[in-house]
């Protein structure tokens, strides 16, 4: 938890108090080390931290956050670049963080491909033609191995170490250049595809149009229609990527309804049954519980 206190009042170093005007140049590393200094100030004053018994440590560890985020405030000579180093979660509360002006955030940058993490290893997710094969493991870059440097340029920002999940869906930030100025982008990765190794320089560039669709594919996989199938011998999966449907979704969910009645004793001796909720956003807890 205090990590990502620490990290988050580094990343109010990264980012400006206020707007400038053309003629006056501003002092980033001043208007910084202000930014910390609030945060810090806000936190002491008004985080629970501060006066729970339970937890004695919090002010040295709050102090701790502080030198190192000042550390990180003293560097910073460039406008920040990233959302991510506008609004960030200060243990478990939201914390506003300065906005600087949509002019100063430089568009983001990708090296020709979306990265996704499974299990234990990250693989090429979709390439841009020319890239590294889809599908391959990518297993270092820079003479480091990918999951350290995953380490170091994702999750020293952000939660999650710990978490599946989060490596599921952020470890592929390390091929996405959203401006931090405090990490340093791969410039070569080594590449393995049917059992060769290929080592690549990367080229950083604008994003594509079709990025967006591949970044959430990264993660998200498939949107499947609504409905039942065997998706694996008795592995029953059912679609539910929508609790708002329109009038083909409704006329889904009936038939889904119909189906799972006639189904009953063949889902009760499934394996598994798999709730598939992704692409979900949530609507009208009607659907959920026809299904239940």
């Amino acid at each position: 938890m205090m990590k990502h206190l620490a990290v988050c009042l580094a990343l109010v170093a990264a980012a400006p108090a206020a707007a400038q005007t053309p003629d006056t140049p501003p002092d980033w590393s001043a208007l910084a080390v202000a930014d910390v200094e609030a945060a810090y100030a806000e936190t002491k004053a008004n985080h629970p931290g501060m006066f729970d018994p339970a937890n004695p440590g919090f002010p040295a560890l709050l102090e701790r956050a502080r030198t190192e985020a000042l550390d990180y405030a003293r560097q910073a000579d460039l406008p920040p670049a990233s959302n991510v180093l506008r609004r960030c979660s200060m243990t478990g509360m939201r914390a506003p963080l300065p906005h600087c002006p949509r002019p100063m955030h430089p568009p983001v940058r990708w090296p020709g491909f979306v990265a996704a993490w499974r299990g234990d290893a990250m693989y090429v997710y979709k390439s841009a033609e020319g890239g590294p094969a889809e599908g391959s493991r990518i297993e270092s870059c820079d003479g480091r191995p990918v999951e350290e440097l995953i380490k170091a340029n994702v999750f020293v920002w952000r939660t999650g170490l710990k978490t599946a999940g989060d490596w599921w869906y952020a470890a592929r930030r390390l091929f996405v250049d959203s401006g931090n100025p405090f990490v340093t982008l791969p410039q070569t990765c080594r590449f393995l595809s049917a059992g060769k190794a290929d080592e690549q320089a990367l080229t950083w560039g604008p994003i594509p149009d079709v990025y967006p669709q591949w970044r959430d594919g990264s993660s998200n996989g498939d949107r499947l229609p609504i409905g039942l199938a065997e998706r694996a011998p008795r592995i029953q999966w059912i679609a539910m990527p929508d609790f708002q449907p329109d009038d083909a979704g409704v006329a889904a969910y009936k038939a889904l309804d119909a189906e799972l009645a006639v189904k009953a004793d063949e889902l009760r001796g499934a394996r598994a049954v798999v709730l598939d909720l992704r692409f979900n956003q949530g609507g009208s807890s009607a659907w959920s519980y026809r299904i239940a």
